[in-house]
């Protein structure tokens, strides 16, 4: 009877042991190719104006610098005002017990610290991460400061992210040293139009609005939110949108994707009339307290974010609409040239030392390549979202370095030598 007693308990011990430690995803299980709802349909993409979801897609949208979508607020987030314009990953349930607590007696008084055995992706450690603005000393509450460095000082990379190699050069501020103004030898010719005087219909305002047409793109960046809202390809006779944010119906769609934000006016986005030629433009974002801080380089060939502040882990994604309508004509192509059906999901951690992934429209064959300028050992995700959103995150939620950059470019191309060769252009460029 002690003997059966024992092997019982032994096959319980056994049991307990072959539990999950976490699940990334409900149908994707952390591999590259997994899937969810890999049969689904997704519906169409389309503007809506009316605020009700579009009942066909226009294979035609026509933009303007006058063209207008309308947005909700997302609920208010009053416990933390900086609450990450990012996106954010979805919280992880864990089979993983907290470790015993740690020996308080020669240092009483002190927070007991615990370790848990990998980083719980909603809170990971803010090492390096710093006060409010990101500047100056290390006044992060869950991580330790590696080297005494701070947000925006380009000395991150706690929770589980190296540092980039090399770091992106620095000035006095912390922040990422400036780019170049022009990109020698762009492959991509031809110049800029630019108005500082456009609007957008943002719960139920018309708001300022930066409207930048580029010989490869068009992007209205609207002042308050510091945020991409519209994306339109080049083809005069076929342009498609690559986000197509709408009111009441897909208002977290943009580049950075809105996970969550407060308000309108949270943002201040300025032109940088130095750095403004017939081929390049600049424009800064801050939060009102200064703690986000971001950059964007418009060039022939792309766009380049620069994050040189946050105050809390941050995902740089892209949600939107592949070539105007998420199908089953679009691709989620990785660099090694291995692609998947867009309609399926990706959990995976992209190879370095520059990571990137695109969509494709196989059917308009015309493409959106996603660069981040650095190499980690975070997740990277691919999901379809509401099912008719594409949403690219990387660092799923949990970046920690800062300053980084990604770059984002729009290719009338779904060749994969094409794409690998604007990819490797613009890693090049961009330091």
């Amino acid at each position: 009877m002690v003997l059966d007693s024992r092997i019982g308990v032994a096959v319980f011990a056994l049991l307990v042991a072959c539990q999950p430690l976490h699940d990334l995803d409900a149908a994707s299980s952390g591999v590259r190719g997994a899937t969810t709802d890999a049969e689904a349909t997704a519906s169409s993409g389309g503007v809506s104006v009316s605020g009700q979801p579009p009942v066909g897609h226009s294979p035609s949208p026509q933009v303007s610098s006058t063209e207008t979508a309308s947005m909700v607020t997302p609920p208010t987030d009053t416990t933390h005002p900086d609450a990450s314009p990012f996106e954010l990953p979805t919280p992880q349930p864990s089979s993983v017990p907290a470790p015993p607590p740690a020996n308080t007696q020669d240092a009483p008084g002190e927070p007991v610290a615990t370790v848990p055995e990998e980083p719980v992706p909603s809170a990971p450690a803010l090492g390096g991460m710093g006060g409010a603005s990101g500047v100056g000393p290390s006044q992060g509450d869950a991580g330790v400061s590696l080297g005494g460095g701070s947000a925006g000082d380009g000395s991150g990379g706690a929770g589980g992210m190296p540092l980039r190699d090399p770091p992106i050069p620095t000035d006095e501020n912390g922040d990422a040293v400036e780019l170049p103004i022009d990109l020698p030898q762009n492959p991509v010719t031809g110049t800029f139009t630019v108005s500082s005087e456009a609007v957008w219909e943002v719960n139920g305002a018309f708001v300022p609005t930066f409207e930048i047409k580029t010989p490869s793109g068009s992007y209205w960046v609207v002042k308050s939110l510091g945020q991409i809202v519209s994306m339109v390809d080049t083809d005069e006779a076929d342009q498609r949108q690559w986000i197509d944010f709408s009111s009441g119906f897909r208002p977290l769609r943009g580049l950075p994707s809105f996970a969550s934000f407060d308000e309108t006016g949270t943002m201040t986005t300025v032109l940088d009339a130095d750095s403004q030629t017939p081929t390049h433009l600049r424009l800064k974002c801050t939060s009102d307290s200064g703690s986000w801080r971001l950059v964007y380089d418009f060039y022939p060939t792309h766009v380049t974010i620069t994050v040189n502040a946050a105050p809390m882990p941050y995902g740089m994604a892209y949600r939107g609409v592949p070539g105007g309508a998420l199908d089953d004509g679009d691709r989620f192509v990785f660099a090694d040239g291995v692609g998947q059906g867009a309609l399926l999901s990706s959990v995976t951690d992209l190879p370095g030392p520059a990571e990137w992934a695109y969509v494709t429209d196989t059917e308009l064959s015309r493409s959106l390549l996603m660069i981040q300028h650095g190499d980690d050992d975070l997740t990277d995700r691919y999901q379809v979202k509401d099912n008719d959103s594409s949403l690219f995150s990387f660092g799923d939620g949990s970046l920690t370095q800062l300053p980084m950059r990604f770059s984002f470019a729009l290719l009338d191309s779904a060749d994969h030598e094409a794409v690998a060769a604007r990819a490797g252009f613009i890693i090049d460029a961009i330091r």
